[in-house]
Order: C-alpha cells, then sequence, then structure tokens
C-alpha cells in the first residue's frame, strides 16, 4: 500500500490548482464589493482564504519533499483546520524562538513591511492570537451569508443580510484584505522556492546563547525587493486610505455579531 495518498511529485499541480481557485474567487469577490453586494463577497472572500492557506500548506508538504497522508488530507477538509493551521503552525514557531531569533525576525520584519511590523515578541503573539480569533468564526460568517439561521439563544433569525450596512461593508472590506494579503504571500513564497534568489553571501554571524548555536546571516537583499515588490499588487477592489481604521471596524464588527 502507498505510503502516501499524493506524492510529492504531484504537490506542485495541486498548489497551482489552489492558487488558481483563490485568484478567481478573490476576483469574484472584488467585483461584488464593488457593486455593494457584502452578503454574496464576503463567503467568496472567505473561500479564496482557505484556498490560500490549502497552498501554503502544500507547499510546506513540498519544500520538506514528504508527500500528503490521508490523514493529513482529512485534517485539510476540516474547515477550521484549513483556516487556522498556518497561523497556529506560526504562533507555535514565534512562541519557540530565542531571543536571538526572535530580534533577527523582527528586524526582517522592519525591512520588508515597516509599516505592519511587529515590536516585540510578545507583540507578535499577540497579533497571531487575536487573527486566530477571527479566523475561527469564518465558517460562522460563511454560513450566515449562504444560510438564513435560528439563533436559539437570542431566540431570533441571524443573516448577515440583517446587520447595517455600514458593518457588512466593514467585515467584508477587511476579510477581502486578509485574504489579498495571504494570496501575495503565498504567491511570494512559491515564487521563491521555484526561483531562489542568488544571495551574495554571508553578512555575518551571531552567538545564540539561549540554543547554544552559532546563527549565520545571509544577505537577502535580493528577497527583501521581490517581497515588497509583492506587497504593492494593486487591489481586485476599490482604494480606501482608511485601511487601518476600516480593518480595525470590520474586526470589531466581526466580534460583535460572531
Amino acid at each position: 500500500m502507498d505510503k502516501f495518498l499524493i506524492p510529492s511529485e504531484k504537490i506542485l499541480q495541486g498548489m497551482n490548482f489552489a492558487m488558481g481557485h483563490a485568484i478567481s474567487l478573490l476576483t469574484t469577490s472584488g467585483e461584488l464589493f464593488n457593486q455593494k453586494k457584502y452578503p454574496e463577497s464576503t463567503p467568496l472572500a472567505i473561500l479564496s482564504y482557505e484556498e490560500s492557506a490549502k497552498a501554503s500548506w502544500l507547499l510546506r508538504h513540498l519544500e520538506e519533499k514528504r508527500g500528503v497522508t490521508k490523514e493529513d488530507w482529512k485534517s485539510l477538509s476540516d474547515h477550521k483546520f484549513k483556516l487556522t493551521q498556518l497561523e497556529n503552525d506560526n504562533l507555535k514557531m514565534i512562541n519557540n524562538m530565542s531571543s536571538t531569533e526572535i530580534q533577527i525576525y523582527l528586524d526582517f520584519q522592519q525591512e520588508t513591511a515597516q509599516d505592519i511590523a511587529e515590536n516585540s515578541k510578545e507583540d507578535a503573539m499577540t497579533k497571531r492570537n487575536d487573527l486566530l480569533e477571527i479566523l475561527g468564526k469564518f465558517d460562522k460568517v460563511k454560513q450566515n451569508c449562504f444560510y438564513s439561521n435560528w439563533d436559539s439563544t437570542k431566540k431570533k433569525w441571524k443573516s448577515f443580510r440583517m446587520f447595517p450596512k455600514d458593518d457588512q461593508y466593514a467585515m467584508n472590506y477587511s476579510i477581502i484584505n486578509l485574504a489579498e494579503n495571504l494570496l501575495a504571500r503565498t504567491i511570494f513564497l512559491k515564487d521563491l522556492y521555484e526561483n531562489p534568489s542568488k544571495s551574495s553571501g554571508i553578512k555575518g554571524v551571531i552567538p545564540d546563547v539561549e540554543k547554544n548555536q552559532i546563527i549565520e546571516l545571509e544577505d537577502h537583499k535580493e528577497d527583501i525587493e521581490n517581497r515588497k515588490s509583492f506587497q504593492n499588487l494593486k487591489s481586485h477592489f476599490e482604494d480606501s486610505k482608511e485601511n487601518e481604521i476600516l480593518g480595525a471596524k470590520g474586526w470589531s464588527a466581526l466580534r460583535k455579531y460572531f
């Protein structure tokens, strides 16, 4: 019996399919958003996020040169797992970093994404936990867009369409923005895997006392420039200079209703 349900040589094709779906879903979601059809746009943005998360999960298997088992694939069929596995892994990675490793991580963030870079290990973990809380609500949001539901606690019907339009708009915008950021990051990481940049070499070494090892600091100028170019991707939906404020309003509304 084969050990893997999906052999490693078939993973890249699956990644490409998932990313194609993510792009198509996000594009349609953006078109509906611009038409102010928020209940129709929102679940498509969530599905796009799920497909980008699946592609990212497959990329990890590809990088580790291992296939996908039946158990792996069964886990991925769980919507909550698919929505949260990426940030759960990131949270564990950050939590296990030594003080030296976290400083290298924070410095790299400052070089590549200064406007959203974390300031400390605690800040990085708080942001991941906040995002995990939000992602844990996405399946309910999706269901409330597709179906009318009875809220047994409040004894009334519940539907995304019943919420104030301003809140629908903010939630829809925030979810699209999150889905687009994950898609851009996944595209960048896939491109980096297929076309690794020619590093100009080691620019320094630093001792990690906590882990009793030496960390080699590589020159990733080309990686940084490539990453910045992906961050400048044009949105598929209307531009807004109030991204941060509107995003916060969207997450606040999501917590209020879900």
